[in-house]
């Protein structure tokens, strides 16, 4: 096994924070002396961006676990001598520990993107299984301090595992900072929107319920999830403007006024760092890795139940220009200071070695 071979798992590369995080790593370890593979569904827009920076690809299945897959990610383990494995997201992590598990000589590194706790009874089962992974030898990447405790809080690591904080990176040049000037035109309405998936954790029924209730306070739009999968969780106004998958959404950040999320958990979100970079203001759900951001001077929180607080929060940014300067500028440098590729590269470079510390 050579440990300068690592095999990269995700169990989607269609849209989200974690298929961009793992191309965000190759890009800023393209140079490195590591040689990359991949492990990832046929989807776009991420399968062939991953394709043109790594050595070599094995398709597994779309967040669903395969014993059919299991075993031929062990043959291309083994057939290229793959020593490290650096699953990313639950399921990609199910695929790693049992390598692991049979392949004792692996080095097996996984990254959480966030702690998911769904309520049902499937939801339930998941973190059952998530507590009895925890048994297994691994090192955990972390993309916050406030998602290393909640893994701990429920099980998902042990005291005894090794782990690392590692933020997200966030490539600057991807986005076009503007003027948000619809602030100063009560002729003009804002543009509110939010990158969303069809997913309890994300909270879809809160923003669908404000882009129908709110709707005098500016224009709605929304990427990520289709029309008919947000039907699942609610009425979608025909004034929500729905885009659907976007390869990148850097462009459509960079046309908002505000970004709304109304998650219920994230780890670090990327998304919200990404509207950052974008030049939005944010307005977050009241959760514990947005409190980060409060805490920062560099957005707003709000309870995503409560429409009229929104609606205070808009009235608030409108009236208060000194406020709005004020987070675009924190948010600007709390992105360039904790999230630069320099900083990503040299973090992850250090954690890798360390990982094959026995």
């Amino acid at each position: 096994m050579r440990t300068d071979r690592i095999l990269l798992i995700t169990a989607r590369a269609d849209h989200g924070g974690g298929p961009r995080h793992v191309l965000d790593l190759l890009g800023a370890l393209e140079k490195s002396s590591f040689e990359f593979f991949i492990a990832a569904p046929d989807q776009e827009p991420y399968f062939t961006r991953f394709k043109s920076l790594c050595h070599g690809t094995v398709t597994i299945p779309a967040r669903s676990f395969s014993l059919k897959s299991f075993f031929e990610l062990r043959r291309f383990v083994k057939q290229h001598e793959i020593g490290i494995i650096h699953s990313h997201g639950r399921g990609a992590g199910l695929y790693s520990r049992l390598l692991g598990l049979t392949l004792p000589e692996l080095r097996v590194v996984h990254s959480f993107h966030g702690i998911h706790r769904e309520p049902s009874a499937v939801g339930r089962i998941k973190m059952a299984i998530d507590r009895v992974l925890a048994f297994t030898r691994y090192f955990a990447f972390f993309t916050s301090e406030s998602e290393k405790r909640d893994a701990y809080k429920y099980s998902f690591v042990r005291v005894e595992t090794r782990s690392v904080v590692i933020n997200n990176v966030v490539d600057l040049s991807r986005f076009r900072p503007r003027p948000r000037i619809a602030f100063e035109r009560t002729d003009q309405p804002l543009r509110i929107g939010s990158i969303l998936r069809a997913d309890h954790a994300k909270g879809p029924e809160f923003f669908l319920r404000l882009a129908n209730e709110a709707t005098s306070v500016g224009a709605w739009s929304c990427v990520g999830a289709t029309r008919e999968e947000l039907k699942e969780f609610g009425s979608v106004c025909t004034n929500l403007e729905v885009i659907g998958r976007l390869p990148d959404p850097a462009d459509w950040l960079s046309a908002l006024d505000v970004y709304v999320s109304t998650s219920r958990w994230e780890a670090h979100p990327l998304a919200v760092l990404e509207a950052m970079a974008a030049g939005c203001i944010c307005v977050l759900s009241d959760i514990p890795s947005h409190r980060f951001f409060v805490d920062a001077d560099s957005a707003l929180c709000f309870d995503p139940a409560d429409v009229d607080g929104f609606m205070k929060t808009i009235a608030q940014l409108r009236g208060d220009a000194e406020l709005r300067e004020r987070l675009i500028r924190n948010a600007r440098t709390l992105v360039l200071d904790g999230h630069s590729i320099e900083k990503f590269r040299a973090k992850i470079e250090i954690a890798y070695a360390e990982a094959i510390q026995p």
